[in-house]
C-alpha cells in the first residue's frame, strides 16, 4: 500500500466517452519512496480510498499492516457480494459461487478465495463494483 500525500486540483468531465478526470498534485518535496509514476503503465488499475488528512482514518490507515489491508479487502469483498445477493434476491453463497467460477475459468484461482493475494482482491473489488452498478441501473 502507498500513502502519498496529495492536494485536490480540479475535476473535469464527463467527457466523450462519460468519463472523469480527476487531478491531484504531490510537492516535489515529499519524499514519496517506490512510487514513482513514469513506472505506470497506462490504464493500470488502483483501488483509490480517498481520506482526508488528520483524520483518524488517516492514522489507521498510514499505519495498517498488509495482512491488516487483506483482511480489510476481504471483508469490502464480502460486503459487495451481500450487496449483490441482496439486490439480485440470491444468497450471498450463491453469488459467492458464481464469482469463484468465473475466476476458477479465469485462472485467477485455483479452488477458493482465500488464494487472492491484495493485488488480485483490489481486482475483484473493482470487479464487484462495477457489476453492482450495472444491475442496480436497470
Amino acid at each position: 500500500m502507498l500513502v502519498l500525500p496529495l492536494q485536490w486540483e480540479k475535476h473535469t468531465g464527463p467527457d466523450a466517452v462519460g468519463q472523469h478526470k480527476l487531478v491531484f498534485t504531490m510537492d516535489e518535496s515529499v519524499n514519496h519512496g517506490e512510487f514513482n509514476p513514469m513506472t505506470i503503465k497506462k490504464g493500470t488499475q488502483f483501488l483509490v480510498m480517498l481520506v482526508e488528512a488528520n483524520s483518524s482514518e488517516m492514522t489507521e490507515l498510514s499505519s495498517e499492516t498488509k495482512d491488516d489491508t487483506l483482511k480489510r479487502f476481504r471483508n469490502q469483498m464480502h460486503a459487495l457480494l451481500g450487496d449483490i445477493a441482496t439486490i439480485n434476491k440470491t444468497t450471498v453463497e450463491i453469488e459467492k459461487e458464481k464469482m469463484k467460477s468465473k475466476l476458477i475459468g479465469e485462472g485467477i484461482i485455483q479452488k477458493s478465495t482465500t488464494e487472492l493475494d491484495i493485488n488480485t482482491l483490489a481486482a475483484v473489488i473493482i470487479r464487484l463494483k462495477k457489476y453492482k452498478n450495472e444491475i442496480t441501473k436497470d
